[in-house]
C-alpha cells in the first residue's frame, strides 16, 4: 500500500490530531523558517561566503563592505520577510475564521486597499519621500478601511454576518483601489515613487522600518493567541457559538483589531503582498488540522517561510536583477487559489 508523506509521518509519529504529530509539524515548519531566513541572508547579487556572513553577525567590522551590505540590506530585509510573512499568515487564519470563508484573506476586509490608498494619497498631497514615513499612513489607512468595512457590514437588517462583512470589505477595497489608480494615472511622480512598494517589496527597507512594527505586531500576535479558542467556537456556526455563551460581536471586533495590527503592519512596511494570508493557512491546515490553537502558530511559521522563500526565488530568477516578492507570490498564488477553489467545490458536492 502506498502512503503519502503526510500519512507516513502519521504512522511514525501519531495521528493528525495527536499532540506528537502536531508538534512534529510545528517544529518542522520552524526549521523551514530558520532555513529560509539563513538563505535569505546568504543569497544576493553580491556573493558573500558563509563564514563571512557569520563573522558579520558576531564580529561586525564597519571597514568591510560585505559586513555593511549584510547589516544595511540583507538582515533588515530578512527580518522584514520573517515578520511580515508571520503576520500575514496569522491574519489570514483569523480572517478565514471570522468570515468562515476558505478564500478569506486580509485583503477581503479592505486592509490592503486602505493602506495603499493612504500611502499614495500621502505622497501625492504631502510629498512624503521617506519610506519609513509611509508606515504611519499605511497603518492609518488600513485601520480606517477596516472600520468602514466593519460598520457597513453591521448596518441594516440582520446585523453582522460573515457574508455581509466580506461583501462590505470587497466594496470598500474596490472603491479605494479605483481612487488609488486614478491618482497614480494623474501623477507620474507619485507612481515612480511608490511603484516598488505597491507590488510588494522587501528590498526598500532598513532597520528603522522594522523597529516601527515592533510594537504593533506583538500586540496583534497576543490578541490572536487570546482568540484561538473563540475562533474554534465560531467554526461551529453563529447559532451554536451563541448558545455556548460566546459573545460573537466582541470576538469579531477583537479579531478585526488583530487583523489590522498584523496585516496593516505587514502591508505598511512591505506593501500589499497578496496570497500569503490565503495560501499559508490552507497549506498548514492540510497538515495540522483546523484547531486554531495549533493552526495559528503553524501558520505563523508557514507564512514566514513562504514569504522568505518567495523573496529568495525572486532574487535568483533574474540575477543580478530581481523580481519583487509580491510578484513571485502572485505567480505562485494563482495556481494555489485555483486549487483551493476546486477543492472547496468538491467538498460541497
Amino acid at each position: 500500500m502506498q502512503f503519502s508523506n503526510t500519512r507516513l509521518v502519521e504512522r511514525l509519529v501519531g495521528s493528525r490530531t495527536g499532540t506528537a504529530f502536531r508538534l512534529f509539524i510545528l517544529f518542522t515548519l520552524l526549521g523551514l523558517t530558520v532555513l529560509a531566513f539563513f538563505f535569505s541572508v546568504l543569497i544576493g547579487s553580491r556573493v558573500i561566503p558563509t563564514m563571512e556572513v557569520l563573522n558579520a553577525i558576531f564580529a561586525f567590522d564597519a571597514s568591510k563592505a560585505d559586513h555593511l551590505v549584510l547589516w544595511g540590506l540583507r538582515l533588515p530585509r530578512s527580518f522584514l520577510g520573517l515578520a511580515a510573512g508571520a503576520a500575514l499568515g496569522v491574519a489570514g487564519v483569523i480572517t478565514q475564521g471570522i468570515t468562515r470563508n476558505p478564500l478569506g484573506s486580509p485583503g477581503i476586509l479592505g486592509i490592503n486597499a486602505g493602506a495603499a490608498f493612504a500611502v499614495v494619497a500621502a505622497i501625492y498631497i504631502f510629498k512624503i519621500s521617506n519610506p519609513v514615513h509611509y508606515i504611519w499612513f499605511a497603518l492609518a489607512g488600513a485601520t480606517i478601511a477596516a472600520i468602514v468595512s466593519y460598520t457597513l457590514g453591521t448596518i441594516g437588517h440582520g446585523g453582522r454576518s460573515p457574508t455581509r462583512l466580506a461583501l462590505a470589505g470587497m466594496i470598500v477595497g474596490g472603491m479605494l483601489s479605483a481612487w488609488t489608480s486614478i491618482t497614480l494615472l494623474t501623477s507620474l511622480r507619485t507612481f515612480d515613487q511608490v511603484r516598488f512598494w505597491l507590488v510588494g517589496s522587501l528590498s526598500k527597507v532598513s532597520f528603522d522600518g522594522v523597529w516601527v512594527i515592533g510594537i504593533t505586531m506583538p500586540i496583534g500576535f497576543l490578541l490572536a493567541v487570546v482568540l484561538a479558542a473563540s475562533l474554534n467556537t465560531i467554526a461551529l456556526g453563529d447559532d451554536m457559538a451563541a448558545s455556548l455563551g460566546l459573545k460573537l460581536q466582541r470576538t469579531r471586533f477583537l479579531s478585526l483589531c488583530a487583523t489590522v495590527l498584523l496585516a496593516g503592519s505587514a502591508t505598511a512596511v512591505a506593501g500589499p503582498i497578496g496570497f500569503v494570508g490565503l495560501a499559508a493557512p490552507h497549506i498548514v491546515r492540510g497538515l495540522i488540522g483546523s484547531d486554531h490553537k495549533w493552526l495559528l502558530p503553524a501558520s505563523m511559521f508557514g507564512g514566514a517561510a513562504l514569504l522568505l522563500a518567495a523573496d529568495i526565488v525572486g532574487r535568483m530568477l533574474v540575477r543580478p536583477s530581481e523580481l519583487e516578492a509580491g510578484i513571485v507570490m502572485g505567480l505562485v498564488g494563482a495556481p494555489i487559489l485555483i486549487y483551493i477553489a476546486r477543492r472547496a467545490g468538491e467538498h460541497r458536492q
